[in-house]
C-alpha cells in the first residue's frame, strides 16, 4: 500500500512539474495597461506570442496616453504598434521578436517624464519613439540613458538640450527638422504662390507660450515688419488657453489681412476658430500643427474649411501610404493623425540600424548609423530621412522630408503643396466667411 502511494505522489509532481513549464514557455503577452505610475502593466508584440526563449527586444512608446491632447499620444502609439506588427511578421529585428512598452507622460511635468524613463528603463527597453510635443523634459529624462530616444518635436529648444549635453545624450535624435522653417514657407506661399487678394497689410499673431509656438511667431513677425506689414496683434497666451475674447476684440477692430494662429493645441485651436466664427472678419488664417490632428477637422467640421496649414512630418502620396492610411483606418477606425505615419517610419529607420550593425545593444555602433543617415538615407512614408550629424536633427529640403501645405475644404485636407512642388488638379479656394 505504501509502495501505491509512493507511486502516486512521484506521478502528481511529475505531472506538475510538466505543466509549469509548459506555461512558463507559452507565455501571453497582452497589451499594455496604464498604472498610477505612468507605467504599463505588460508589453505587447500586436498580438504576437513570445517565446522568452526565443529572444526579444522590447522597444518603447511613451506619450502623453492621459494628458492634453492624449489624440495624438493614441496615434504615435498606434504607429508604433503597427511597425512592430509589420516587422514580426516579417521575421522581426535580428530574428527576434519586437514587444512595444507604453509609458505615459501625462502632461509632461518633470516627474512624470522622469518616472516613465526610469520605468521604460526597468523594462530594459532598447529604444524609444515618440511623436512630438516632448519638449526639453523628455530630452533630459531620457537622455542620461544609452538608449535610442527618436522624436518628432520639430523643436529648437529640444534640438539645443541635445547639443549643450552630446556626450551624455549620444541617443537621442529629432527625425525632423525644427520649426525655424515654416514661417519663410507659409509667408513665401501667401505673398507668391496661393492665388490670394490682401486688403490691407495687416497681421495678427498668436500663439502658446511655449518654444515652438513662440519661435514661428517671432520668425513671422520678423518677416512681416521687415516688408512694412503693420502687426495689430503679437500675443502669447497660456498654452491650452481656449478663451479667445481679448484677442478677437482686436482682430474684429483692426480687421487684418492675415491672421497667423500658432494655436498648436488642438483645444486651442478649435476654441479660437469657434469663436471666431462668432464674427469673422475678412482674414486669411493660418493655423500651425493642430490641423494634422484628424479630430482638428472632427471638432470643427466645416468650420474648418478654408483654413490653411503646414507640416514637415506627412504622408507623400505613394501606394505605400494609401496602404498604410487603409490598413490603419481597418484597425482603429480613424484616419491617422501624423504621429502614426511618422513612430512608423522612426520604429523601421531604427530597425534597419540596428540590422546594419548586428546588434539591438550595440548603442555606440547604431547611434554612428543614425548620425550618418544622409549616407544611406532611409525612404519611409514621409519621404527620405537624412540627419544633420551636428544636430541630431532631420533635414527639411524638396528631396528629404519637404514642408507640406495644405488647405481645408470640403472637411478634407487637400495638398497645395509639396514643397515648392504645386499639386495638379487642386486649386486654393477662398474661404467662406470672407465677404
Amino acid at each position: 500500500m505504501k509502495r501505491i502511494v509512493m507511486l502516486l505522489l512521484v506521478l502528481a509532481i511529475c505531472i506538475s512539474m510538466v505543466t509549469g513549464c509548459a506555461n512558463a514557455g507559452s507565455q501571453q503577452v497582452t497589451t499594455a495597461n496604464t498604472t498610477q505610475a505612468g507605467e504599463a502593466d505588460a508589453p505587447t508584440t500586436g498580438g504576437v506570442n513570445t517565446d522568452q526563449t526565443a529572444g526579444v527586444i522590447k522597444i518603447g512608446a511613451p506619450a502623453n496616453m492621459t494628458g492634453n491632447s492624449s489624440g495624438a499620444a493614441d496615434h504615435a502609439i498606434n504607429g508604433v504598434r503597427m511597425a512592430v506588427e509589420d516587422l514580426n511578421a516579417k521575421g522581426g529585428v535580428l530574428g527576434k521578436q519586437l514587444e512595444m512598452v507604453t509609458a505615459d507622460l501625462k502632461n509632461y511635468a518633470t516627474e512624470d517624464v522622469v518616472a516613465a524613463a526610469e520605468y521604460l528603463q526597468r523594462q530594459d527597453v532598447v529604444a524609444n519613439f515618440v511623436g512630438g510635443l516632448v519638449g526639453t523634459t523628455a530630452v533630459h529624462a531620457f537622455g542620461k540613458y544609452p538608449w535610442i530616444f527618436m522624436h518628432g518635436s520639430a523643436d529648437s529648444a529640444s534640438v539645443l538640450a541635445y547639443q549643450e549635453n552630446r556626450d551624455t545624450y549620444t541617443g537621442i535624435f529629432q527625425m525632423c527638422d525644427d520649426e525655424g522653417g515654416y514661417a519663410p514657407f507659409v509667408y513665401d506661399a501667401i505673398m507668391n504662390k496661393l492665388p490670394i487678394e490682401l486688403p490691407n497689410k495687416k497681421a495678427a499673431l498668436l500663439g502658446g507660450d511655449i518654444n515652438y509656438d513662440m519661435k514661428i511667431q517671432e520668425g513671422f513677425a520678423n518677416l512681416l515688419e521687415a516688408a512694412g506689414w503693420e502687426i495689430v496683434l503679437n500675443d502669447t497666451y497660456a498654452y491650452y488657453n481656449t478663451e479667445f475674447s481679448a484677442q478677437l476684440a482686436t482682430i474684429r477692430q483692426e480687421k487684418p489681412a492675415l491672421i497667423l494662429a500658432q494655436t498648436t493645441s488642438n483645444d486651442s485651436a478649435t476654441a479660437f476658430m469657434n469663436q471666431f466664427w462668432e464674427r469673422p472678419t475678412d482674414s486669411i488664417i493660418y493655423v500651425q500643427w493642430a490641423p494634422s490632428s484628424p479630430e482638428f477637422i472632427d471638432l470643427l467640421e466645416d468650420r474648418a474649411n478654408g483654413i490653411i496649414w503646414t507640416t514637415l512630418s506627412s504622408m507623400l502620396p505613394s501606394d505605400e501610404s494609401t496602404d498604410f492610411t487603409t490598413r490603419y483606418k481597418a484597425k482603429y477606425n480613424m484616419e491617422p493623425g501624423n504621429f502614426a505615419n511618422s513612430c512608423y517610419d522612426y520604429v523601421n529607420v531604427w530597425a534597419t540600424a540596428v540590422e546594419a550593425v548586428g546588434s539591438e545593444t550595440d548603442y555606440a555602433a547604431i547611434t554612428e548609423y543614425i548620425e550618418n543617415l544622409s549616407d544611406h538615407p532611409y525612404f519611409g512614408l514621409n519621404g527620405k530621412y537624412g540627419m544633420d550629424k551636428d544636430r541630431h536633427s532631420g533635414i527639411a529640403a524638396d528631396d528629404y522630408l519637404p514642408v507640406l501645405l495644405y488647405q481645408i475644404q470640403d472637411e478634407k485636407d487637400v495638398l497645395l503643396y509639396i514643397g515648392a512642388q504645386k499639386q495638379e488638379g487642386v486649386e486654393y479656394i477662398k474661404p467662406s466667411w470672407i465677404q
